[in-house]
């Protein structure tokens, strides 16, 4: 089998080229954004303070009577205030991903096309540059997720996850242990499924190309009459079945695989869950935290492990999928120009051409005819043309 080729562009390459390209091109829209991420970590994170203060007024309510009534009810009112803005804002910031990447991958389209349009026309000649063009508009989309990701991570999932390991170092110390026993087993589990994943990529990528190439032999309409007539069709019905078990086979084996590592990663969360209750009755035992509390640094606890989830099985498993499409995009913005200057003359001019010569070069070698021998050198499409242009 062979090795994985790895992406020709580096992570910290691609954040270098996209940050500063994207926040040049609209700069309004990226801090819109990070403010938004900005203000949905903190509505989050206030619910926490928030409900374990309510807990602990229910609890004096409870023996103090109608004195604590009134003081009940305002942190009530704050509390759902604040749940209210958290819906509010999570909504906005859904609906203005959309339009931020729409706005962004419009100007890189716009940036891309002059890029094609400076180009040397001799770079069309290559077959890697023609890839590269064709592959640039998914990854301009790539880029344009990459950008709003690390926003999002730095503004919304990162200032989230120091307010909250702040809040929970301040009621106990022991509890910033949550943080590592929430992520190292969501780390984890993504490790290994990403690792299973490419893996099953390598082995499968020459299946899929053989099973592509026999299923046009018996379905496409170009080879449909002649495998027919030629007695053919059965020859590659046959191959075609063989690939499709053997496709077939390993997804299955990809399936169990993943569903074994389903499984690891529910024990790993459900052990770290576990550990996270136990520094939690500690802290109670201890007399960190109150009873009331215990509710809220519970409610607390789900969500950072929700929020770390995400943050690494989504966003950072999509932009690791598509940093191979980021870099068609970043090879296509670093390709060289063409030289020269534009000058404007509004007198009368001509241009003349004195013995030119040109050959593209792609076109290397003539082809033998029959009964001569093929020659060496360059193919010449223009040679020794001299002429004027009044």
């Amino acid at each position: 089998m062979k090795k994985r080729e790895k992406p020709d562009i580096s992570v910290f390459h691609a954040l270098r080229v996209t940050l500063p390209l994207v926040w040049r091109i609209h700069p309004v829209l990226c801090l819109a954004h990070a403010l938004m991420g900005i203000a949905l970590a903190c509505t989050i994170f206030f619910q926490t303070p928030l409900s374990k203060l309510l807990f602990d007024r229910i609890t004096e309510s409870a023996s103090a009577g109608e004195k604590a009534l009134g003081g009940l009810l305002a942190i009530l009112a704050v509390y759902v205030t604040v749940q209210i803005l958290d819906r509010i804002v999570n909504a906005t910031i859904n609906f203005f991903w959309g339009y931020a990447g729409g706005r962004i991958n419009g100007r890189l389209q716009r940036l891309l096309n002059r890029k094609y349009g400076r180009l040397d026309a001799r770079a069309f000649e290559d077959t890697k540059t023609l890839d590269d063009i064709q592959k640039a508009s998914n990854g301009m989309y790539a880029a344009s997720y990459l950008t709003l990701m690390v926003g999002n991570t730095v503004s919304f999932y990162g200032l989230y996850i120091v307010m909250m390991s702040w809040y929970l170092a301040a009621l106990d110390p022991l509890l910033i242990l949550a943080v590592l026993l929430l992520f190292v087993p969501v780390l984890i589990s993504q490790l290994l499924r990403v690792k299973v994943q490419m893996r099953f990529e390598d082995e499968t990528a020459p299946l899929r190309r053989q099973y592509a190439y026999y299923e046009s032999f018996i379905t496409d309409r170009v080879c449909y009459k002649e495998t027919r007539l030629l007695g053919g069709y059965g020859f590659f019905a046959d191959l075609y079945y063989d690939v499709l078990l053997a496709l077939q086979k390993k997804e299955r084996r990809l399936f169990y695989k993943n569903q074994g590592i389903a499984l690891l990663s529910n024990l790993l969360k459900f052990s770290g869950f576990a550990g996270v209750l136990v520094l939690m009755l500690h802290a109670v035992l201890d007399g960190s935290i109150t009873v009331g509390s215990v509710a809220a640094v519970y409610t607390a606890v789900q969500s950072l492990q929700g929020i770390m989830s995400e943050l690494i099985e989504m966003h950072f498993s999509n932009a690791m999928q598509n940093l191979g499409k980021i870099g068609n995009f970043i090879r296509v913005l670093e390709y060289p120009e063409r030289g020269g200057t534009v000058v404007k003359s509004g007198a009368p001019c001509e241009i003349e051409l004195q013995n030119v010569s040109f050959s593209y070069p792609a076109a290397e070698g003539k082809p033998a005819a029959d009964g001569e021998e093929a020659q060496s050198g360059p193919v010449w499409a223009v040679e020794d043309v001299s002429l004027k242009i009044h």
